[in-house]
């Protein structure tokens, strides 16, 4: 980038599922990038496996609590829905 050249603002879609921002999320980013964003708590799993994004290469974040502690999974795949149910299967939290 030059020197006298400004970078351009980005932005990206929040669309909160069920309306509620502590539930499921998706983000669609908008520029140079076809993935999608899914933010899912581990009690939503099911519904997010029923959406058409899970049928789509993404980055997905899954996020709960162990023992009263917060944890956050971050995750990125070529099909969302098959990597899910692999930690459904196989993840305890």
């Amino acid at each position: 980038m030059s020197k006298n050249s400004k970078r351009q603002g980005r932005s990206i879609e929040l669309f909160f599922v069920n309306g509620d921002p502590d539930g499921m999320v998706t983000a669609t980013v908008p520029f140079q990038w076809t993935g999608h964003v899914l933010v899912i708590p581990r009690t939503q799993i099911g519904e997010a496996l029923a959406r058409e994004e899970a049928a789509r290469p993404g980055t997905y974040l899954l996020v709960g609590e162990v023992n009263g502690s917060s944890h956050l999974y971050v995750g990125e795949t070529d099909l969302v829905k098959d990597r899910l149910k692999t930690h459904v299967r196989e993840k305890d939290w």
